[in-house]
């Protein structure tokens, strides 16, 4: 391949456009068009387009294992939103099942998923309703209302599933 293919392979991975690349390469601007075309068609230029292609895809595009590396961050709380805010419960969850789904160890449906959101959601806020006695015993407060909530929550999915 000579330097001015190779200048016209190079322009054309930049611009994807094979009479821009021609002119750009050397070419004759009243040629550039047919110039292109037919360069486009030589094997030995081809060969180095689909090279660099795959080395440039390499560059930009993630790996199986960078995905797997951020999912598992965001599972473990290690990666930040915005402002330095840890991921919320349900981006952790989403990321687990992501990487779930990639070992193929677990099929969970979505609804199964919400259910363990919502579960997680719940012993939230019996926490929050934990009343701190003067001896330093924890003790609940319970309405009966967030077992009322999961109780319903639960119908709810399975009337979906039927």
């Amino acid at each position: 391949m000579s330097e001015m293919q190779k200048r016209f392979a190079d322009y054309y991975l930049e611009t994807g456009n094979a009479t821009e690349s021609a002119k750009r390469a050397g070419y004759s601007k009243k040629t550039a068009r047919s110039q292109g075309q037919r360069l486009l068609t030589n094997v030995d230029i081809k060969n180095y387009i689909e090279e660099r292609t795959t080395k440039l895809d390499k560059k930009r595009i993630a790996d199986v294992e960078e995905v797997m590396q951020f999912y598992s961050g965001v599972m473990r709380g290690e990666v930040k939103e915005r402002f330095n805010i840890d991921a919320a419960l349900g981006d952790r969850i989403s990321a687990g099942k992501e990487i779930m789904k990639r070992f193929q160890l677990v099929e969970k449906t979505n609804a199964e998923l919400e259910l363990e959101l919502q579960k997680a959601k719940l012993d939230l806020l019996k926490a929050q309703t934990l009343k701190i006695t003067g001896d330093d015993e924890a003790e609940i407060e319970d309405d009966g209302f967030l077992e009322a909530l999961a109780g319903k929550a639960a119908e709810d999915w399975e009337d979906e599933e039927d």
